[in-house]
């Protein structure tokens, strides 16, 4: 079940701009030794714009989970995937810049340090995947 709490986030987490709002979960992986972190992040406009700035940008496919697109972004961004939504496909090609989550990682706090950052710019949203090796 997703959480909102954003001081909780905070445990596991860097926060380098103060979420506005937030929504996450943490998932135990298979074999029960990792886990990992999902959290969409709704920053102020020019915060994002600060950390697409600050942050090294990564290449590759820039894809969303289905289930968090579905469940937790807002119903614009619902309508602009809404034919990859209709797939079976369990994450879906997005328009995001895809960056190194450097700024989130926090070692003295949890083991989560790997994972990438989508941040859609316009809308202030930032979608984390965080997770344990």
């Amino acid at each position: 079940m997703a959480k909102t709490d954003v001081e909780q986030l905070a445990a596991f987490i860097n926060l380098p701009y103060k979420p506005l709002a937030a929504r996450w979960e943490t998932i135990e992986r298979e074999g029960g030794r990792d886990w990992s972190l999902a959290a969409l992040l709704t920053l102020a406009p020019a915060d994002a714009r600060a950390l697409v700035a600050s942050s090294p940008r990564l290449g590759g496919n820039v894809r969303g989970a289905r289930e968090h697109l579905l469940g937790w972004f807002p119903p614009a961004i619902r309508d602009a995937y809404k034919d990859a939504l209709a797939s079976d496909a369990e994450a879906v090609p997005v328009r995001a810049t895809r960056l190194e989550a450097t700024a989130f990682f926090a070692p003295a706090k949890s083991p989560l340090v790997h994972g990438d950052a989508l941040v859609f710019e316009p809308e202030g949203l930032v979608y984390l995947s965080l997770y344990t090796m």
